[in-house]
């Protein structure tokens, strides 16, 4: 039987900053939810528990569930799991599962009550764009930070030593854009967000609910000058979608008997990709150097980010 796993010191701070409060559960199993969205994440013997045999009581509606298991699921699990509405999380694919769990879903409709005035809406990416930045954001946004330095330093202690630890702000071209050929395709949608760093780094993509635009965010967070110009960040903006919503190419060929099958990734035609202009989006860093080397996260996420900020900012 697979050990445990406890939820590591970065995942548990990350999680806390996301709104998710810890339990602790029978024979070292854990639990973490979020009221607000009814998201909850099972750690422990208890997640094995659940997927083989199912929760002792019915999930309430409103509620989903996520289990963090020590391993990777089986196809069968895998499927056992779908039917169930269940979601799987593994150490292996823990950081590219993370935007679904720590994503704000919509909350549960609430229960009839007295008309209240209702407090002023978080400045967070529109529902549609009109049709494209900037036109979305007349003017600069930042991204609100989920990671603040006490968690960036316990960060930098499980993995540099004589480490330093700088807030920065990595200024970023957001790009709204849609894929013409997408079956059964809405005039108005589905659209997606490409976010090209100003500085040399790769393109993200962003989903609309993973990250909060405000004016401007409290603290000493240096503005690192950007390198690249927004023509430069959207014709790279616009080569990342095109190759990461291209075709699967299959080539098929006989070799010395046996029958050969090549799978490749074509990219799309530049035709096939709409995309409009950019907005100015500051992102919120913490630049970790030790001795040992160096990390960048993202203090949106809680992620290690890919860029080249050089020296960064002097103290």
């Amino acid at each position: 039987m697979a050990t445990p796993l406890p939820p590591p010191d970065w995942l548990k701070g990350l999680l806390q900053g996301a709104g998710f409060t810890f339990e602790g559960l029978p024979e070292g199993s854990w639990k973490a939810s979020r009221p607000q969205d009814g998201k909850v994440l099972v750690g422990g013997p208890e997640a094995e528990r659940r997927l083989v045999g199912g929760p002792e009581e019915p999930v309430p509606s409103r509620e989903t569930l996520f289990l963090f298991l020590p391993r990777l699921p089986r196809q069968r699990e895998r499927e056992r799991a779908s039917r169930a509405g269940l979601h799987l999380l593994a150490p292996e694919t823990l950081l590219k599962d993370l935007d679904h769990l720590l994503s704000l879903a919509d909350p549960p409709e609430p229960s009839p009550a007295p008309l209240a005035p209702s407090p002023p809406p978080v400045e967070a990416f529109p529902e549609a764009p009109s049709p494209f930045p900037p036109e979305v954001f007349p003017r600069e946004r930042v991204v609100r930070p989920r990671v603040g330095w006490d968690d960036a330093r316990r960060y930098a202690e499980d993995r540099l030593r004589g480490y330093r630890i700088r807030p920065v702000l990595v200024p970023f071209f957001l790009f709204a854009y849609r894929i013409r050929t997408l079956p059964d395709r809405d005039p108005a949608g589905p659209y997606f967000w490409a976010a090209a760093p100003a500085i040399p780094g790769d393109v993200e993509f962003w989903s609309p609910r993973e990250r909060e635009l405000v004016p401007q965010i409290p603290g000493e967070w240096r503005r690192l000058p950007g390198t690249r110009e927004e023509g430069e960040s959207r014709a790279r903006a616009l080569s990342a979608a095109r190759e990461r919503h291209g075709r699967v190419v299959e080539r098929a060929e006989w070799r010395g008997g046996l029958l050969v099958i090549d799978r490749t990734l074509g990219a799309l035609g530049m035709e096939e990709v709409e995309m409009g202009d950019g907005a100015l989006v500051w992102v919120p860093h913490w630049l970790l150097d030790g001795l040992n080397g160096r990390i960048i996260l993202d203090a949106g996420t809680g992620l290690p980010a890919s860029l080249d900020p050089g020296e960064g900012p002097t103290p």
